[in-house]
């Protein structure tokens, strides 16, 4: 579950289908001002601050999990590309400058480096920081808008409870058969019998 491509390797490729040979620096500015760009035109759904605002005003303790960019570096060299994890986290949380705007810390953000969803690792590392900040006995509850890659690894990892958020669903709110909880936005009533008195949030970010 280590991503096979990367930005990088496909903006090398595609250079050198024009006979451009392109250095490790050029890759990085290119990759940086495509990751800007997108970063500049991302927006929240309507919902999303009021309720990162609940969760925030309640002390709710919550972290969000996000996949991996798989940003690589060049060695000229070899040739090759290289994978490092630290590297590569290390840049995405520096284009998360939107979500600290919302008062959410780069603590609370888990990012797919070295294991990418749907490995269960990246879950298990936030239910692990969520038991070492919350002290009390809680009820891990997970929110996803994909099934395979973020409840069912969530639910290997030993969360307990588990929310996909389909807002392509015309039903607002409704359980199915295997126990998992379909909403289609997260201004949906979810205190009882959901959330219990003493509970986490773990949402991941889109």
């Amino acid at each position: 579950e280590i991503k096979i491509w990367s930005r990088e390797a496909a903006l090398y490729i595609s250079a050198e289908k024009y006979d451009i040979k392109l250095s490790n620096n050029d890759l990085i500015y290119l990759s940086n001002t495509l990751w800007n760009k997108i970063t500049q035109n991302a927006t929240f759904y309507t919902d999303t601050l009021p309720f990162l605002d609940y969760l925030q005003s309640n002390k709710v303790p919550f972290y969000l999990i996000s996949a991996s960019d798989c940003r690589l570096n060049l060695d000229e060299k070899t040739g090759f590309f290289e994978y490092d994890p630290v590297y590569s986290r290390d840049l995405k949380l520096k284009r998360f400058k939107i979500l600290y705007q919302t008062g959410i810390g780069k603590k609370q953000i888990f990012v797919g480096d070295p294991y990418d969803k749907p490995n269960p690792w990246v879950f298990r590392q936030a239910l692990m920081k969520a038991k070492k900040d919350v002290k009390e006995k809680f009820t891990a509850i997970m929110i996803g808008d994909s099934v395979k890659n973020d409840l069912l690894p969530a639910k290997k990892a030993g969360m307990d409870k588990f929310i996909w958020l389909n807002r392509e669903s015309a039903i607002e709110k409704e359980i199915r058969k295997d126990g998992i909880w379909v909403i289609n936005n997260l201004a949906v009533d979810l205190s009882i019998p959901l959330f219990p008195k003493q509970r986490i949030q773990i949402a991941q970010s889109c």
